[in-house]
């Protein structure tokens, strides 16, 4: 059995929770105290997944978003970190610090698009690289869905052959930073609409993969990670609540 605190030091080995942002908030965020053989991972805490978590007796679920972060008011029994605390369920958030981690989620992203990585850009968080052989936009984009998983995708399509590319998990500023660069696309969860705007002008091709498709899988990733550091101690799981909340229509 492990408690909250055993979790946050592999989780800190693995990516260390100072590196996040100022304006984050990250680590135990909810802590019961007690112990647990079951860990279920998440994008988010939201009710559903605590449901989860109840069901599969996990006393510790690990989010990627977390579960407080800006300065709550009023906490009832519909406020999830309540539900979790009423129910002996112990919260670790992993955001930012896992974004711009070594192995965390945007070298996942990178690696998932089969790049291979030059450095980092956007203050640190993000990454770019290159393929070994060009692509055009269109074959480009197909690749982003089949590796992703996304199904249909908002893009600005280039107009120029693709081979360094830049990635960034989410929601941040990777277009602009990756026009910047001198990149020929970018890949991101979401792209406000002057930075399209933007990225057409240059004639970069510009990917809103989506804020889920593009974090969930190092989220996946990490769970793999802390359990080969827990070994037999506890046995972690991956949500199987739907949690993208967009419907393609």
């Amino acid at each position: 059995m492990v408690s909250a605190g055993d979790v946050y030091r592999i989780i800190d080995y693995l990516a260390p929770f100072d590196a996040a942002e100022e304006f984050d908030n990250v680590g135990i965020l909810v802590d019961t105290g007690n112990k647990t053989e079951n860990i279920l991972f998440a994008l988010d805490a939201t009710d559903e997944v605590i449901d989860e978590a109840i069901e599969k007796n996990c006393g510790i679920i690990v989010s990627h978003h977390p579960v407080i972060f800006e300065g709550i008011k009023r906490i009832n029994k519909k406020t999830p970190a309540y539900k979790a605390a009423f129910n002996d369920i112990s919260i670790i958030s992993a955001h930012t610090s896992l974004d711009i981690a070594e192995g965390g989620i945007n070298d996942v992203l990178a690696e998932t698009l089969g790049l291979i990585v030059e450095g980092r850009y956007c203050d640190g968080i993000g990454r770019f690289g290159h393929f070994r052989t060009e692509k055009q936009p269109l074959e480009f984009v197909e690749l982003v869905k089949t590796r992703l998983k996304t199904g249909e995708i908002n893009c600005v399509l280039g107009n120029r052959s693709i081979k360094r590319v830049a990635v960034g998990g989410g929601s941040y500023k990777f277009v602009k930073a990756a026009i910047a660069i001198g990149v020929d696309a970018v890949v991101t969860g979401e792209i406000k609409y002057d930075a399209a705007l933007e990225a057409k002008s240059d004639g970069m091709t510009a990917i809103a993969a989506g804020h889920y498709h593009t974090e969930v899988i190092g989220m996946v990733d990490l769970m793999g990670r802390v359990q080969n550091l827990l070994s037999n101690k506890a046995k972690c799981f991956f949500t199987e609540t739907k949690e993208n909340p967009f419907e393609l229509l």
